[in-house]
């Protein structure tokens, strides 16, 4: 997938994953829209996410708009995306503070490959959706 001029704000997941870098929106076949479109395409771990549950029924979009933020729940997907080296409690703590769409603007930046200039580099994989090339930690 090509990096666009434009990520959309609504890519940016209740929890604060980028699902713009998410190997299943990059993917080639069936691909994720994100976790605030439908579920055609989303992995079933995303598709029963309590977190979006709880956002949903507190009636907010993002965690960060929570008065608990961070929360035991917020705290594990950190833990879990730790080895990523993706921080989904930062993402959304630097979000609330630049705004999302210069939040996403900076994602951009940070999830363009920077050996081909096309492509989309995987958080979860560490590969450019274009050309194939493995990029470090981010």
């Amino acid at each position: 997938m090509r990096v666009p001029e434009h990520i959309d704000s609504s890519l940016l997941a209740p929890c604060g994953v980028n699902c713009f870098a998410c190997y299943k929106h990059l993917a080639a076949k069936k691909p994720c829209c994100g976790c605030l479109a439908g579920d055609e395409g989303k992995p079933g771990h995303c598709r029963t996410c309590f977190i979006k549950e709880c956002c949903e029924g507190k009636g907010i979009a993002r965690c960060f708009e929570c008065a608990e933020f961070p929360c035991p729940e917020s705290k594990r997907m950190e833990r879990n995306y730790k080895k990523y080296g993706v921080s989904p409690v930062g993402n959304l703590v630097r979000a609330r503070a630049v705004g999302l769409d210069a939040f996403m603007r900076e994602e951009r930046e940070r999830w363009s490959c920077t050996s081909c200039g096309r492509g989309a580099v995987s958080q979860h994989r560490g590969v450019c959706s274009e050309c194939g090339h493995a990029v470090g930690s981010r």
